[in-house]
């Protein structure tokens, strides 16, 4: 797995621009951009994902999914939270890992993700 993240700064164009720049050693189809922010880039092997690898975690260690709690905020996170039943988004979260969370927390400044895993291990 290889990622390379830029700041976008909100310019018109520029995600066009800096991928003309690069030059990859593999397909566009073997590679995916799934920011965590508007502003970056963040260009990931297609087979890559926080989803792939908590599942081989989970069966490598024999935890189910219905055992197992995740939090996520962006883009990179959306697989993640729709496959496990017990899935965060605080309320700042991109509109896509708000929509694939189970369940939407306050927002971070509230401490809200410390508060839900003290809520989930007591």
């Amino acid at each position: 797995m290889w990622r390379k993240k830029v700041l976008d700064k909100q310019e018109s164009g520029y995600y066009d621009r800096f991928m003309s720049r690069i030059t990859f050693n593999c397909t566009e189809e073997e590679i995916r951009n799934a920011p965590f922010a508007d502003h970056v880039i963040e260009v990931t092997d297609k087979e890559a994902s926080k989803a792939k690898a908590l599942l081989w975690l989970c069966d490598h260690l024999g935890w189910k999914r219905e055992e197992t709690a995740v939090f996520g905020d962006g883009g990179n996170d959306v697989e993640m939270l729709r496959i496990f039943p017990h899935s965060y988004a605080p309320a700042g979260a991109s509109p896509e890992a708000r929509t694939a969370a189970s369940e939407i927390l306050p927002s971070d400044r509230e401490y809200a993700v410390v508060e839900k895993i003290r809520e989930l291990l007591i």
